[in-house]
């Protein structure tokens, strides 16, 4: 179980070098008894080790005409954390061989692989990539007026976890409107880089971004005693280019 949310989520980097040395079995052990308990009907996870690039990886099997991108990237993410919390270090990764990795996994009801990411121990930490301020994210009422964080002080250290998160190039898509009892979270896509608004791939790559500021969100608001409940409501889109995801109803 996750503890020490906001320093969990502080704490993990996008890992693009690993020591040689393999996860210890205990940790591994562990870590598949906790990927068990992200196992939905459209997707699943494994621990397994590819010879080829002589590391361990988490490899997310689903099926692909079923699997909700925003409810993948939520799951994927805490997965992520957990590894975090282990002293395991990760990087999201959605273009890979396909048939390698699907190769490494026991028969699944899922035929697909829609992500993964190395596990292991970092030979060094980089640098943090700069993030949008809170002017660019988050809006009070009207797009056109950034949220004040005075205006909802028990929920600033939730949308500062939101603010950090990863995303795909570090674009993070998301937009929060708050309305003064409900936080609508969109999606500001960004299209032309990758095929049409990142969706070359099985999943919705953006709409997985959106699933990790919503697991940020949630459990940082859980963790600080925060109740509240993700609904569908209906608000109105504050600006064209605005995809409604979801709320959060304080």
């Amino acid at each position: 179980m996750l503890t020490n949310v906001e320093d969990t989520i502080r704490k993990r980097f996008s890992c693009r070098n690993f020591q040689s040395k393999c996860v210890d079995i205990t940790t591994k052990q562990n870590l598949e008894l906790y990927l068990s308990t992200e196992k939905t009907d459209t997707f699943e996870f494994f621990v397994e080790y590819s010879s080829r690039y002589h590391r361990d990886y988490i490899i997310s099997c689903l099926d692909s005409t079923q699997v909700d991108s925003v409810t993948f990237g939520f799951h994927f993410e805490r997965i992520v954390l957990t590894c975090t919390q282990m002293d395991l270090a990760t990087c999201w990764t959605g273009i890979f061989p396909q048939h390698h990795f699907k190769s490494l996994v026991p028969a699944s009801n899922h035929p697909s692989v829609g992500m993964i990411t190395p596990i292991g121990y970092p030979t060094s930490i980089p640098p943090k990539k700069p993030k949008k301020s809170w002017n660019e994210l988050f809006f009070y009422k009207r797009a056109e007026t950034p949220l004040d964080p005075s205006v909802c002080p028990l929920y600033q250290e939730c949308l500062e976890m939101v603010r950090i998160g990863p995303s795909a190039m570090n674009l993070q898509p998301w937009r929060i409107l708050y309305d003064g009892t409900m936080f609508h979270f969109f999606l500001q896509r960004t299209t032309g880089l990758i095929g049409l608004g990142f969706q070359t791939l099985l999943l919705d790559l953006q709409k997985v971004d959106m699933g990790i500021a919503l697991c940020h969100f949630e459990l940082t608001a859980k963790e600080r005693g925060l109740t509240g409940e993700w609904i569908v409501s209906s608000p109105e889109i504050p600006s064209a280019n605005w995809e409604y995801i979801q709320s959060w109803k304080c």
